[in-house]
């Protein structure tokens, strides 16, 4: 039986890098813990909800749908679970100078079995528990911008008021459907409190025509007991839905 590690265990070592310095003779020394991969149900959700923790500083992968997210001199990597089941996949030891002949020749002599990686620039050693370490260069998020994922920005919008949201009362931040229409957005979120949106009544509205979103058909509503409750649904569920909305949108699904 396999022991993995969870991904807020993997996360907590990720938040000690950069470790510092091991001072030893031995050529596998290391300087930081240099990126955890995971398996995750949906990848742009799960980016979605780091970037807005650690910030939109996002690499996807140029020929899969693997995506990074930078941590300071360390990164996530995020891929889909399919039959492999959500859990955390391995974490990788950032060494100076790192010749993958070197860590073999070493590995041998100490009787520990390994794999290379496709690229025969690094490979990964199992734990007795069967949780993969992965040995390569230390400078991880540079190679991968050198050639291996280009920069993504994940889905996100303006608001057409932004001004509101420095009004403390509910009063102070309703607004006339004329200024909706003058603003012209791209996409209407709705959520009307205790009872189901009316999309028709809002297209049928005076000059909705010209609105873009009403145009492409793009009124979504958000359930007001996700967006409009107290406590954290708010920014778990409701926030989660904006974003896959905006998804959605962004990549021309909809």
């Amino acid at each position: 039986m396999s022991i993995l590690l969870t991904r807020r265990s993997a996360l907590g070592m990720l938040a000690a890098a950069p470790l510092a310095a091991q001072k030893t003779d031995l050529p596998l020394s290391f300087t930081n813990l240099d990126h955890v991969e995971f398996f995750a149900s949906d990848v742009v959700k799960s980016v979605a909800f780091y970037a807005r923790i650690f910030g939109n500083n996002v690499l996807k992968n140029n020929k899969t749908t693997r995506r990074y997210v930078n941590l300071g001199s360390a990164y996530i990597a995020i891929e889909t679970a399919g039959q492999a089941g959500i859990r955390v996949d391995h974490f990788c030891a950032g060494m100076p100078g790192f010749k993958v002949s070197e860590a073999h020749t070493y590995l041998t002599a100490h009787g520990v079995e390994y794999k290379d990686f496709p690229s025969g620039k690094d490979l990964a050693v199992a734990d007795p528990d069967g949780t993969r370490l992965q040995m390569a260069s230390d400078n991880g998020w540079n190679l991968l911008t050198a050639s291996t994922a280009s920069p993504e920005s994940i889905p996100g919008g303006d608001p057409i008021f932004p001004g509101l949201r420095n009004c403390r009362k509910a009063e102070g931040r309703v607004v006339e459907w004329e200024s909706v229409v003058e603003c012209n957005p791209d996409l209407i979120f709705a959520s009307w409190c205790g009872m189901k949106v009316d999309v028709e009544e809002i297209r049928s509205r005076p000059r909705a025509n010209e609105i873009t979103a009403v145009r492409l058909g793009r009124i979504y509503e958000i359930s007001s007991s996700l967006i409009l409750q107290p406590g954290p649904a708010a920014l778990t569920e409701g926030v989660g839905q904006l974003h896959a909305l905006l998804a959605k949108v962004a990549s021309g699904a909809d």
